[in-house]
Order: C-alpha cells, then sequence, then structure tokens
C-alpha cells in the first residue's frame, strides 16, 4: 500500500488579490447594464397584463372556469406584490420617511426661520424710539376734524329737541287731497 504524504494532498484556500474581485465585480455590473439596457431595477421587470379577451369573456360556473377565475386573481395579487416591491427600489430616504413627510418637514424648517428672523427683528426693534413724521402729524390733524364733526352733529340734535313741530304748509295740502280722493 501506498501512503499519500497529507502536506501535498490538504487543500488550501486560494488567495485572490483584491484588485482582481474588484474588477470581477464592476465587469460583472457592466454585464447587467447591458443586458438590461442601462435601466433601473424597478423598470427591469415584466409587467403582467391581462389579455384583452379575459374581461370581456363569459365567465360560466363550471369547475374549469373557478380555476381559471383562481388562477387570473392569484395573478393580480402576485402583480401587485411585485409592483410594490419594485417601487421601494426607487425609494429614496430613510425607511421611515416619505414624500410628504420630506416636504412637511420642510415647510415646518421654513417656518421656524421665518419665526426666528421675526423674533430677532422684534427684539432689535425695541431699542428705536419713534418721533413725529408729517404721516403722523396728517393723522391726527384729521381725527381732529372728524372729531369736531362729529361733536358739531351732537349739539345739532340736542338743539334741536326742543322744536316742536307744528302744522305746515305741506301738511295742510296733503290732508285736503286725502279729502278729495275720498
Amino acid at each position: 500500500k501506498r501512503r499519500y504524504d497529507q502536506s501535498t494532498h490538504a487543500t488550501q484556500p486560494k488567495q485572490y488579490p483584491v484588485q482582481s474581485i474588484m474588477s470581477t465585480a464592476e465587469e460583472e455590473r457592466a454585464k447587467q447594464d447591458e443586458k438590461y439596457g442601462f435601466r433601473a431595477p424597478e423598470e427591469n421587470r415584466r409587467v403582467w397584463k391581462p389579455s384583452p379577451h379575459q374581461d370581456t369573456s363569459f365567465q360560466g360556473v363550471s369547475a374549469m372556469d373557478f380555476a381559471i377565475r383562481q388562477r387570473r386573481q392569484e395573478k393580480e395579487r402576485r402583480e401587485k406584490e411585485a409592483a410594490a416591491k419594485a417601487s421601494m427600489y426607487r425609494y429614496q430616504g430613510k425607511a421611515n420617511e416619505d414624500v410628504e413627510s420630506q416636504v412637511r418637514k420642510q415647510q415646518h424648517d421654513r417656518e421656524k426661520s421665518a419665526k426666528a428672523k421675526e423674533r430677532e427683528t422684534l427684539a432689535q426693534l425695541k431699542d428705536v424710539t419713534i418721533t413725529e413724521s408729517v404721516e403722523g402729524n396728517v393723522r391726527k390733524e384729521q381725527f381732529g376734524q372728524e372729531k369736531k364733526w362729529k361733536q358739531e352733529g351732537r349739539d345739532t340734535r340736542d338743539a334741536l329737541k326742543d322744536v316742536i313741530v307744528t302744522e305746515s304748509i305741506e301738511g295742510n295740502i296733503r290732508k285736503e287731497q286725502f279729502g278729495q280722493e275720498q
């Protein structure tokens, strides 16, 4: 019997240089890109659609028709799942954020910055003293005129409270006309 030297037959792992692995992965990616026409993974799936006659065809009650309907429902369910899975590839951002929450976050940040700016402006304006201006003087003058006009109206009403309205010529004419009409 022949003895084998264990050292010659022991399998040792092959040592691959790191660059050759990287170039192999890049080559594989390039092949895949060419194979799928340089499209994103979610666009490379085959979309199932029912044939046009299936929507309008008569669906009977036999076991075969039932099996066909079940098969179609199963295909529709699988297609729905595949579409959802493919749309996940397209997702940009964190898993717990969607587009609406990102938009809301941007709006919130905008509002926060606007409010902070407003607070800062108000804090800076506390030291400002307001002096007389042409516009302020004009408004003051107009207010005085309006106040004077209203007071004159009140005084006139108070003066006319004591006036007794007696018969007038116009009132007598109307009485005569009323009498003639009857």
